[in-house]
């Protein structure tokens, strides 16, 4: 498994923690409480994570792409990943032709200067 390291400065010290795509995190973004969210990528501007509060998701399976790359996943907001029937892309989540959510609703893209904090669950 593909182990991500997440570096976010607090208090202006350095906190590195190993999180692993698909795992269930905090997220605290500036002026918000923290919510659970799913991790999948963070990198020098972005962090990526699924919102799978919605009823109807293919919760097991998302976060099984998310874990088996990590990188297609935080790239949907410009290009389609496929897993069986699963397609989620620019133009939202789909189990087959059936529309599940907004793309935006399922994948969050966070301004890394936003957040405040990124903790495991």
């Amino acid at each position: 498994m593909t182990h991500i390291l997440l570096a976010l400065l607090l208090a202006n010290l350095p906190l590195i923690v190993r999180i692993d795509p698909a795992t269930k995190v905090l997220v605290t973004v500036e002026g918000a409480a923290p919510v659970a969210r799913y991790f999948v990528r963070l990198d020098d501007e972005t962090l990526t994570v699924l919102n799978l509060s919605a009823a109807g998701l293919p919760k097991r399976q998302l976060l099984g792409m998310a874990t088996d790359h990590p990188d297609w996943m935080a790239a949907t907001w410009k290009t389609i990943y496929k897993d069986n029937g699963l397609r989620v892309g620019p133009t939202g989540v789909f189990a087959k032709d059936r529309k599940l959510a907004d793309l935006d609703e399922v994948v969050e893209r966070i301004p890394r200067g936003r957040v405040v904090s990124v903790k495991k669950d």
